[in-house]
């Protein structure tokens, strides 16, 4: 059951508890000297603040996933590649929602705005990469990994001798579209980097650079895709969404339909 709906689920009960006699006492959460903060108003600011954005997340939520089905993406597989990984259930949601729009998009991208795209912007489109792996440790294995490294370059060895397998390192290819890939711009292929992920480090090997090809229309078509989604996703998929309200039936009656309405 989604997170969101078990949270309207908990406030509701805890209402329905203050409607059947509880006394005022019962019903207090947190005493400040003296003062006191009650469920009640626990509820209602759930209620005014943030039952709206959570429903409107869970209906965004399905539309996606509905017009994914649609467009014959596996939606199964991909919640399946990232809930199974070593991340916490939280950040893999957003990067199933993040690449699940994605792929939406890819299908659904005007070709006329694609190559408009390209035609406004071709003097500054290129194909420059840089194929890495990231590991993800703690900031102690990082730097064990990159001293012993920096000993005998052998990467094979090292892993093994620190103990660390194929779920704390990723292979991905950068683009100068991404943020990393300024960070690393300046290393050559074989050294290795310490980098800020959030709050945690990042250790990145480069593997590869490859040279500067300059996109052409419509030979790199993919990757004009690519760049004008990593600029535009966003206002893409507030379009996309808008479109989507139009064409599936909403009711949100059931939601309506729960009672948060606290008892004094």
């Amino acid at each position: 059951m989604s997170k969101y709906l078990l949270i309207l689920l908990f406030v509701n009960i805890l209402m329905i508890g203050c409607s059947k006699g509880a006394s005022s006492q019962e019903n207090v959460v947190v005493k400040i000297d003296g003062e006191q903060i009650n469920i009640e108003e626990v509820a209602n600011v759930f209620k005014n603040e943030y039952y709206d954005v959570i429903v409107d997340n869970l209906i965004n939520e399905k539309l996606l996933d509905l017009k994914a089905k649609e467009l014959g993406i596996d939606t199964i597989e991909m919640q399946d590649s990232f809930y199974n990984s070593d991340k916490s259930p939280r950040e893999s949601k957003i990067n199933y929602q993040l690449e699940l729009t994605k792929e939406v998009l890819k299908k659904t991208i005007n070709e006329s705005t694609l190559k408009e795209f390209y035609e406004s912007n071709k003097e500054d489109l290129n194909l420059n990469s840089i194929s890495v792996t990231i590991y993800s440790v703690d900031h102690e294995v990082g730097s064990k990994l990159m001293t012993l490294y920096q000993r005998n370059k052998d990467i094979e060895s090292v892993e093994n001798k620190l103990g660390i397998n194929e779920s704390f390192k990723e292979k991905v290819s950068l683009r100068n579209s991404d943020e990393l890939f300024h960070q690393l711009e300046e290393l050559q292929i074989g050294e290795m980097k310490m980098v800020m992920s959030g709050d945690s480090h990042q250790i990145v090997l480069v593997n590869e650079i490859q040279s500067l090809v300059v996109a052409e229309w419509p030979r790199d078509r993919d990757a004009i895709l690519e760049e004008y989604l990593f600029l535009n996703t966003y206002n893409e998929k507030i379009m996309l969404l808008e479109e989507l309200k139009n064409t599936y039936k909403i009711e949100r009656d059931y939601f309506s339909s729960i009672n948060l309405e606290p008892v004094f």
